[in-house]
């Protein structure tokens, strides 16, 4: 009888998350025409997501914004799979537990005409200037150039774009 309630409950958990939870909170986002979002997507805070016109949020990505780390996607931008983008660190005081300390909120910006290659990480505060491309796996911290291409962990610059 446990086993047939676990799967019950499994069943309604993947059926919550397929159609009504996610649908919910993808409407809440604001976003361009010609946006298209894989149905396997996860956006947390999504009023504070903004995406814009011809955009394409792959599968498996998390964008999580917070409440004071707002996220801005460019126009024509596009995201490999696995990409997290995400507004927000736990505090690391030695004093407390991780846990309960005060979340660390940084907004971050992504430019128009960027390519985040598949399972980039994109951490709070982070910039990613117009026309940039961010090498599969990488891992952003800070502000990469326009219209260079940025690779490794922490994203560097490699050379320009031509």
């Amino acid at each position: 009888m446990r086993t047939l309630i676990e799967v019950i409950k499994g069943w309604i958990y993947w059926w919550a998350f397929i159609t009504g939870g996610n649908f919910v909170r993808k409407a809440r986002i604001r976003r361009g025409r010609n946006v298209k979002i894989s149905p396997t997507a996860f956006f947390k805070f999504p009023e504070n997501i903004e995406i814009g016109d011809n955009s394409f949020i792959n599968h498996l990505c998390s964008i999580w914004a917070a409440p004071n780390g707002k996220i801005r996607i460019g126009s024509n931008v596009l995201f490999g799979p696995g990409c997290a983008v995400i507004a927000s660190n736990h505090g690391i005081a030695i004093n407390q537990p991780i846990r309960e300390q005060p979340d660390e909120d940084a907004p971050i910006t992504i430019g128009d005409d960027v390519w985040i290659g598949a399972n980039v990480v994109v951490t709070a505060g982070a910039v990613i200037n117009d026309g940039c491309v961010v090498g599969a796996g990488a891992v952003v911290v800070g502000t990469l150039p326009a219209n260079t291409i940025c690779v490794g962990v922490p994203a560097r610059p490699i050379r320009p774009r031509r």
